[in-house]
C-alpha cells in the first residue's frame, strides 16, 4: 500500500484542482443566480449587467485562488499561484471594462 501513497495523493491534488477550477465557474454563476426578480419584468440597462459581470469574475477568481493557495506550498508556488491570478484578474477587468465602456458610450 505504501507504493500506491504517492499514487494517491497525485490524484487527489488533481482532483481538487479540477474542483477548484469548477469553483472558480460556479462562483459566478451563483453570484448572478441572486439576480433581483424586477429584473426579469424589466432588464436593466446594460452597464449594470458589465457591472455584475466584473463582480462575478473577481468573486470566481478569488474562490479559485484561495483552493489554490491552500494546496501549494513554498515561495515559488505561492508566486506562480499569485501571478496567475493577476493576469486572469487582469483579463477579466479588460473584458469587463470594454464592454462596460461600449454600453456607456465611450
Amino acid at each position: 500500500m505504501a507504493s500506491w501513497g504517492w499514487r494517491l495523493e497525485a490524484l487527489r491534488q488533481l482532483l481538487s484542482y479540477v474542483a477548484a477550477a469548477l469553483l472558480a465557474v460556479a462562483l459566478p454563476l451563483h453570484l448572478l443566480e441572486h439576480v433581483p426578480v424586477d429584473w426579469l419584468r424589466q432588464p436593466p440597462r446594460p452597464w449594470v449587467l458589465w457591472t455584475v459581470l466584473l463582480a462575478a469574475g473577481f468573486h470566481g477568481l478569488n474562490g479559485l485562488r484561495s483552493i489554490l493557495l491552500e494546496r501549494v506550498h513554498g515561495r515559488r508556488g505561492r508566486a506562480v499561484v499569485e501571478a496567475l491570478f493577476w493576469i486572469l484578474l487582469a483579463l477579466v477587468v479588460a473584458v469587463g471594462a470594454t464592454g462596460l465602456a461600449r454600453t456607456i458610450g465611450w
